[in-house]
């Protein structure tokens, strides 16, 4: 069955293969030849780069994957099991994904975000 992050691509000339770290390259068959496509990630991958608070809501900024899936947690602590997902799964369309997410009740002490790479398809 192969490799399931290999594609094929339109036609049977060409092949779509995915890195390990992330690039995409297209293989030609036709003239052998091996092309770069992109880097689907950036150094910023999983990383939140911004936090914005607006009224009621907040913006959670990080790095992406172009087509993953992802999710935004909270906890009031670092504990393992005190994580919950505070919005529905999104696919990022860019390097860089926003969430718009309800900002705390109350005054927590401290509350800690962090983003999760979700299959679309998978139970929540």
């Amino acid at each position: 069955m192969g490799d399931p992050r290999t594609r094929r691509h339109h036609a049977a000339h060409h092949l779509l293969r995915r890195s390990r770290d992330g690039t995409l390259y297209v293989a030609d068959r036709g003239t052998n030849q091996i092309y770069r496509i992109a880097d689907t990630q950036n150094a910023d991958y999983l990383r939140i780069t911004e936090a914005a608070v607006f009224g009621p809501s907040l913006r959670i900024t990080f790095g992406a994957e172009i087509g993953k899936s992802y999710r935004l947690q909270c906890s009031d602590s670092m504990a393992a099991g005190d994580w919950q997902y505070i919005t529905d799964p999104e696919q990022a369309a860019d390097y860089q994904h926003a969430f718009f997410a309800p900002a705390p009740d109350g005054t927590p002490a401290a509350r800690f975000y962090r983003v999760a790479e979700v299959e679309v398809n998978a139970p929540i």
